[in-house]
């Protein structure tokens, strides 16, 4: 308390403290120390830290040295480019995801709980002198049963003995760790004593425990006590007893007329809750904790917040403002004015009984009701003829409590409002068993018209169908007393289990109940249990604790593997509830199970699905594990086993990356030297998904902490790192950048320079966003590992952004200008890196390039890169702020080459005043963004969902058709034949429309749409639904699949930031798949035709795209890849239109004159046209280019002469389109007409008022054109 005090007294004063100490800082000396623990790796980091003589703290100043790269690929056998691939993986970004800042590491405590654990129970029961005495000789020869002991025969002196030892064992075969109160016919002053019980007990759930019988019944405002075991009783009201305790609380009132308990402390909880909310308002401070703690309440669904409970309860004026008074839970065993039977062969304490015993009174009260006449003894149920039903160290005790949690729990999942399940059922085990066994008591009291009730409430239950399998398997247990019993839990489950396989085989989905689920869960258990019986028939597990931590996970369990299969393909089908799956897993038991399973068995595979499956839906979960569960396994070292299926090593390394962050033993194995040379080796040879995988398993092993350099030094991870961020998968790209940033150190140091060059030397060019927003995320752990005690000065250093290859060469220096850009993995790369890791400075110049990548990524068309760069940015001018020049926030766009002018500041001051404490450490928590596995996870999880309202792809009608697309000129028209479909594009609004000519739109907010391609997505043997690429005048290229309402991706093809420029996009012809070629490179360019050749030969479409910017630079980008290939030609003209032709010749013009480029050679010829007017397009078809000029003539150049093929007209050319035959003209104030090569009229289009746009197929006869009124027309000719 008095900490908590101090530290909320001061908290004014921390600035000026601050300042002082900042004016008084004492003169530095500098000390080597050979072993010290940065707090952040190994201790052994042999490195030289500087400190002032009496700082309590400084941030270390790093002198090291790091090896050069080069040497280390002869040196540990490193492959120079990535692995050949095999197997590209086809992994699609959800709308879901498509914002990928929201996937921020989630603090466990953050989740969502069920009820507190119950760590104190406060038993009161009335003295057995209080008991009622017998009413004749007769009764009293019967026995009266409590706490399962005759009180007719015992002893007073003894009995408190009894009650504590009954309900010490009792309680603590629920939970061992409890502690106990205990209140033997209490006084006043005693139940006025509950009070402090919250003194000793600071967290947790008191469970207070009434038991009626010796007392009078209950009335609506009072139980009772009395003095010195007296049977004079004096009232005690409910509501104190409800203010005493305070929640979080559990009532069990085991007595008549226990529902009048239940609405007084309703009532009293809505009085308190009222007092507690005046009390705010007339006091601040009471009011701010009051707010907090609602805002606990409701993160923590209804439960109080520990730690405001564990701090405040010295307190109680105080304590009372962080009391959620809506959180207590309570059960009774009768409703208004009911008395619980009155029967002397059953306890008197009847709902006690069945709660801690409930096996037991389940077969007493079956046998009372169906075998009274044979098996009911005079002694009953004291001498019980079967009394090994309940025996917990028999084994048909454990089965008939696994049966019987089963049914419970079945019962509740599928009648009960799933909130409330989760909350009861699904959080505390204790509380969960004593709702279960509460269930229970409604199925005994039914038949004595009985009614128990409880807070919050579940309805009558007792006459659910699952209950009818309960006496069949009492009576298979009863009937079995002298002969050799059978496995009666195995009926219900295989029952259970046989239902399951017929629904779900017959896509019977909607008929699954949650308590088909539960049923498959709890047939695991029945397995534990048979697994731990020795020869004798004794049980080893205690079947009431259900305990994970108590299974033999080296046990090699019995065959049930049909619920773990049968589970595992429902959780991977796409028509399953994920809620109803989640809501009814044992998840601890299903991870126990994959333990133990062998890893070539059938079931490992699917198990490891269903885990998986359970972890996307539900990430809580892996919080859920024992930390004694796993601690001697070596799961996550399965994944180098290359004698398993790739997919099995994949599902392995999937559960790893997800679990390691919680799982203590995996943490340790992944952050070990062992594996991470062993993820190297397996890197250089393995597909990109399981590469994806390992590399995500690094990185989240590091998630907060950095690892001592040598350990990825050493063994070259980094520098495998980096080949794998060349990889043509852009998630292993990404993947890659990600390992890499949790390399970096949170101090400056020469490895994370070389770190970070090692990355802009990959991807800086990527056209991937993932790729792009995790490379942010690297630059700015780099950015923010200098410290203002680093004594770096002012540095500019301004980049080329003419094209990437000059920004390329603006980085890795200028004596490559005169060298080809290459994008491919090489050696050069490497020794471009060493070479600058030597120079003087190198410093202040990487952390000049870093923020200067960081302006230009400030603009990408992506809001997740946008908006990551310059939260950076305004960031780090936040903490620059006491410098000159500081860095100007974003308020507005802006532009690279203003950004590149300014001289930076290179010191940042990286902890700051008080009021920028909350923003730090939330912009740390960027570190920790998880969007990569999360969209790994789904990917693998969710698989081929499609939408209600999908494209259609088939056959373009007959007589063709008009839609009505916009209000706004149709700019753009470009359609597929072979699919049935359009597109076309306004000045803001790109449209799609399918075969059956379903519209579907995207809209651009930002800048304007300067040209659209349909990409046509089939082969020779399947059809697929086209996309859309489209460029828009900030620079960038678009790619949009219909149906979707996001863009699939988006990059930036012209670094200049300009809002004007005009982009081209012209898509080259189908790749060729070939056979597989000894030369590692995984894409080449074939020097006869140009096209892309993938070993994987996933490119079954139309594959490179070029982009010619509005400066006249020709890159050419994989759009499977997302990657800009080796080729990026600079032009002096500003085109003006662009053609291609057999993806070997680029033709382009800037209105006067043309140029054409070939690909190969990148030899130009230029062309000049002086007719008297520019020219609006070009073509070139048959090896001809075709020129047509705004004045509607038309040339075709013939051994470098122009021939006229159409005179000039009257009327404006405002589009062109040319096919193999002819040539389409959309006119000023004319319809559109059709030509062929010789001048003559083939077609006019009358029904088509003013073209602005049109297409021509080709090589078929259709014509597509769009008007100034937004309409689109389809023609067949």
């Amino acid at each position: 308390m008095q900490l908590f005090s101090y530290i909320i007294l001061n908290k004014y004063h921390r600035k000026s403290l601050k300042r002082e100490m900042n004016n008084h800082l004492p003169n530095v000396n500098t000390y080597n120390f050979v072993e010290v623990d940065d707090g952040f790796g190994s201790p052994d980091d042999s490195e030289s830290y500087q400190y002032y003589d009496d700082a309590v703290w400084q941030k270390p100043q790093l002198d090291e040295n790091i090896p050069d790269l080069t040497p280390m690929f002869e040196l540990l056998s490193l492959s120079k480019n990535p692995p050949q691939v095999t197997n590209m993986p086809n992994i699609s970004i959800s709308e879901s995801e498509y914002q990928l800042c929201q996937f921020s590491y989630s603090n466990p405590a953050n989740f969502l709980q069920g009820p507190e654990p119950i760590e104190c129970v406060v038993i009161n029961v009335a003295h057995l002198e209080q008991f009622p005495k017998a009413a004749s000789p007769y009764s009293a020869t019967l026995p009266c049963i409590f706490s399962w002991f005759d009180a007719h025969t015992a002893f007073s002196s003894e009995y408190p003995t009894i009650i504590q030892s009954y309900f010490k064992t009792a309680y603590n075969s629920l939970k061992t760790q409890l502690r106990f109160f205990f209140s033997i016919a209490p006084s006043q002053d005693r139940l006025n004593n509950l009070k402090s019980i919250r003194k000793e007990v600071l967290t947790g759930r008191v469970m207070f425990h009434y038991i009626g019988y010796g007392f009078p019944d209950i009335d609506k405002k009072n139980i009772w006590c009395s003095d010195r075991r007296s049977r004079d009783f004096t009232p005690f009201k409910l509501e104190t007893l409800f203010e005493s305790l305070r929640p979080p609380t559990l009532y069990l009132f085991d007595c008549n007329n226990a529902a009048a308990a239940i609405i007084e402390f309703k009532a009293t909880a809505e009085k308190l809750k009222s007092t507690q909310y005046q009390s705010t308002t007339a006091n601040p401070i009471n009011s701010f904790n009051y707010m907090s703690n609602n805002m606990n309440n409701n993160m923590n669904n209804g439960m109080n917040n520990n730690m405001s409970m564990s701090v405040n309860i010295m307190d109680s004026n105080y304590n009372n403002f962080n009391v959620n008074w809506d959180d207590w839970l309570c059960i009774g065993a009768t409703g208004i004015d009911e008395e619980l039977p009155d029967d002397h062969r059953l306890p008197r304490d009847f709902l006690t009984s069945t709660i801690l015993t409930p096996i037991k009174m389940a077969v007493i009260c079956h046998i009372l009701q169906y075998y009274r006449l044979n098996l009911v003894n005079p002694s009953f149920p004291l001498d019980p003829p079967c009394e090994h039903l309940w025996n917990d160290k028999k084994q048909e005790s454990a089965r008939l409590s696994i049966a019987l949690a089963a049914i419970t729990d079945g019962i509740a999942s599928d009648t009960l409002p799933k909130e409330l399940y989760l909350k009861i059922f699904c959080g505390d085990r204790e509380t969960s068993v004593l709702f279960r066994h509460f269930l229970l008591a409604q199925y005994l009291l039914r038949p004595y018209r009985i009614h128990p009730c409880s807070y919050p409430e579940i309805p009558d239950l007792s006459i659910h169908p699952m209950w009818r399998q309960w006496p069949n398997i009492l009576d298979t247990a009863i009937c079995a007393v002298s002969i050799p019993r059978p496995v009666i839990s195995i009926d219900i489950f295989a029952r259970a289990t046989a239902s399951f396989d017929v629904l779900i085989h017959h896509d019977q989905f909607s008929l699954i109940k949650p308590y088909h689920l539960t049923l498959l869960y709890h047939s695991l258990l029945s397995e534990e249990v048979h697994s731990n019986t020795n020869s004798n028939g004794n049980c080893n597990t205690n079947p009431n604790t259900n305990s994970m931590s108590t299974m033999n996970i080296n046990q090699n369990f019995s065959s049930n593997d049909q619920a773990l299969m049968l589970l595992a393909e429902y959780a991977m089908n796409p028509q399953s509830d994920p809620k109803m799956l989640v809501a009814t897993t044992i998840f601890p038991l299903l991870f126990i199970k994959l333990l133990s399973k062998e890893e070539k068995s059938p079931v490992f595979y699917p198990l490891c699905c269903l885990i998986l499956a359970l972890l996307y839906h539900k990430p809580e979960f892996s919080y859920d594990i024992p930390k004694d569960v796993g601690k001697s396994t070596n799961f996550p070292l399965i994944v180098f086993n290359r004698d398993l299926p790739e997919q099995t090593r994949i599902a392995v390394a999937a559960i790893v990356a997800t679990l390691v962050v919680s799982h203590e033993t995996f943490q340790q194995i992944c952050t070990s030297i062992h594996y991470l040379e062993r993820v190297r080796i397996e890197l250089s040879g393995c597909q990109p998904t399981i590469a994806v995988w390992l590399m995500l398993t690094v990185r989240r092993a590091f998630y907060l902490y950095s690892p001592d350099p040598a350990s990825f030094i050493d063994n070259g991870l980094h520098i495998q790192a980096t080949i794998c961020a060349k990889s043509d998968a852009p998630e292993e790209r990404a993947a890659a950048i990600s390992m890499l940033t949790c390399f970096m150190r949170p101090f400056e140091c020469k490895s994370n320079i070389q770190l970070m060059l090692m990355a802009i030397s990959s991807v800086f060019n990527d056209a991937s966003y993932i790729v792009r927003f995790h490379f942010v995320l690297l630059l700015k752990k780099f950015l923010m590992s200098y410290d203002n005690f680093s004594g770096i000065s002012k540095t500019v250093y301004n980049l080329n952004d003419t094209s990437y290859k000059t920004l390329y060469q603006s980085i890795f220096g200028e004596h490559n200008a005169n060298s080809d850009f290459k994008n491919n993995c090489d050696y050069d790369s490497f020794s471009q890196i060493d070479d600058l890791m030597h120079e003087d400075g190198i410093s202040d110049k990487a952390y000049a390039i870093a923020l200067s990548l960081l302006y230009i990524l400030a603009s990408d068309p992506h809001p997740s890169v946008k908006n990551l760069s310059r939260t950076v940015i305004q960031f780090l001018s936040k903490q620059k702020a006491a410098f000159e020049i500081p860095i100007d926030e974003f308020g507005s766009q802006q532009s690279f080459q203003n950004s590149s002018s300014r001289d930076y500041d290179q010191q940042i001051v990286s902890y700051g005043d008080d009021e920028f404490e909350a923003e730090h450490l939330s912009f740390a928590s960027l570190d920790q963004n998880d969007s990569l596995h999360h969209i790994m996870l789904r990917s693998f999880v969710v698989k081929n969902q499609s939408t209600n309202k999908s494209p259609k792809i088939g056959e373009f009608p007959n007589d063709g058709y008009r839609i009505k697309l916009s209000n706004d000129p149709i700019l753009f028209v470009d359609f597929d034949s072979k699919s049935g479909t359009i597109a076309a594009a306004t000045r803001n609004t790109v449209y799609f429309v399918d075969s059956k000519q379903q519209i579907f739109n995207y809209n651009i907010d930002h800048s304007h749409i300067s040209d659209i391609k349909l990409i046509n997505n089939s082969n020779t043997e399947v059809t697929r639904c086209p996309y859309i690429l489209f460029s828009t005048t900030d620079g960038s290229v678009h790619e949009w699949r219909p149906p979707q309402i996001f863009l699939q991706n988006s990059f930036r093809a012209d670094l200049r930031i300009e809002k004007t420029g005009k982009l081209f996009l012209s898509v080259g012809g189908s790749p060729q798949n070939t056979k597989n070629s000894k030369n590692n490179d995984t894409q080449q360019i074939n020097n006869s035709d140009n096209n892309i050749h993938s070993k994987s030969n996933q490119n079954d479409h139309s594959d490179i795209a070029l982009v010619v910017t509005n400066n006249g630079n020709i890159s050419q980008w994989s759009i499977s890849k997302l990657r800009m290939t080796n080729i990026e030609i600079s032009t002096k003209i500003k085109p003006y239109s662009i053609d291609i032709e057999n993806s070997s010749k680029i033709i382009l013009t800037d209105g006067n004159k043309i140029m054409e480029i070939d690909r190969n050679s990148k030899k130009t010829m230029e062309f000049i046209l002086n007719k008297g007017s520019p020219i609006q397009n070009i073509f070139k078809r048959n090896g001809n280019i075709y020129s047509v000029l705004q004045n509607g003539a038309v040339f075709q150049n013939q051994n470098e002469h122009w021939i006229e093929i159409l005179p000039k007209t009257a009327n404006k050319i405002i589009c062109s389109s040319m096919s193999n035959k002819m040539i389409a003209l959309c006119f000023e104030n004319k319809s559109p007409s059709l030509f062929d090569f010789k001048g003559n009229l083939l077609k006019e289009f009358d029904s088509i008022s003013f073209g602005v746009s049109c297409s021509l197929h080709k090589n078929e006869s259709w014509f597509a054109a769009g008007d100034f009124d937004g309409n689109l027309f389809l023609c067949h000719y």
